[in-house]
């Protein structure tokens, strides 16, 4: 059981501060300290491209969250754990850091259709539009206007791209989705992702999975999807997005059943005849 605790704090802290802390590598993220002074670290207000990029080396991405593991305190690693809840600059929240060690506030922006922020920022249009081109091409270009955005104000989670499939018209997130068709979906959702990453930062795929209408905390919606759908229909953006190697993050979605189930699934009906 405390072996699967460690593992489960060092995934954390892999997709939390390693790749991206505040978009920066653990090595670029580490000040030369004042011994036992937390108030001599500084950060800069915006990064270069230089600082922001994921670490690629696994070896080293293990030996540096081993070394963090090893010299947090145990206040320090439950800190990101989650979220002090909504910033003051129209972040989605952040995650306090560790200064003591170098790694930095980590902060997420809402998405899709560009980045919420106190001040003004590219308003491009809604996904439902750029999946009307067809074109992987304009869907790396509409994530990597993003991206430089979220590097320019100091973000880290970008809490895009969101890759549910659209159902009801009236529901007021469809205009967020890239259409109703898995197939179109799958094929814009790696490009547009690996824009989104391409000047650093972490892309949070969302929602996952089979995301509905009113699927929020308290709603007991019932989700009902056999396993052929779920796979075919529902989770193949998230597959397409995720075998891209640009995605390292994950947004559920609140949907759950009466019995508290995230979602049900249920066996396919086979025509009798």
């Amino acid at each position: 059981m405390k072996k699967r605790k460690m593992n489960a704090i060092r995934l954390a802290l892999a997709v939390s501060m390693v790749p991206g802390a505040m978009g920066v590598s653990a090595a670029a993220a580490m000040p030369v300290l004042a011994q036992g002074n937390d108030e001599a670290v500084s950060f800069p207000e915006v990064y270069s491209r230089d600082l922001v990029m994921p670490m690629t080396d696994d070896a080293e991405i293990s030996k540096k969250v081993d070394a963090l593991v090893k010299t947090m305190t145990r206040e320090e690693k439950f800190a990101f754990m989650g979220s002090n809840g909504t910033g003051n600059e129209g972040n989605a929240g952040a995650l306090v850091g560790c200064p003591r060690l170098g790694v930095p506030t980590i902060k997420m922006y809402d998405g899709p259709a560009g980045l919420l922020y106190t001040e003004d920022t590219t308003n491009p249009p809604q996904e439902q539009m750029l999946a009307a081109t067809w074109s992987e091409e304009m869907a790396r270009l509409y994530g990597e206007v993003v991206s430089r955005e979220n590097q320019a104000i100091g973000g880290s989670m970008m809490l895009s791209a969101q890759l549910d499939i659209q159902r009801q018209p009236q529901f007021a997130r469809t205009k967020d989705q890239l259409g109703e068709d898995s197939t179109p979906l799958s094929a814009l959702a790696d490009d547009l992702v690996e824009g989104m990453t391409s000047e650093g930062g972490i892309a949070v795929l969302k929602h996952y999975g089979a995301f509905a209408q009113n699927a929020n905390p308290g709603s007991n919606t019932n989700v009902e999807v056999d396993e052929q759908t779920l796979h075919e229909t529902y989770l193949a953006g998230f597959e397409s997005a995720v075998r891209s190697d640009a995605a390292i993050g994950v947004m559920s979605s609140y949907n759950k059943d009466r019995s508290g189930n995230v979602f049900q699934l249920r066996k396919p009906v086979r025509n009798a005849s």
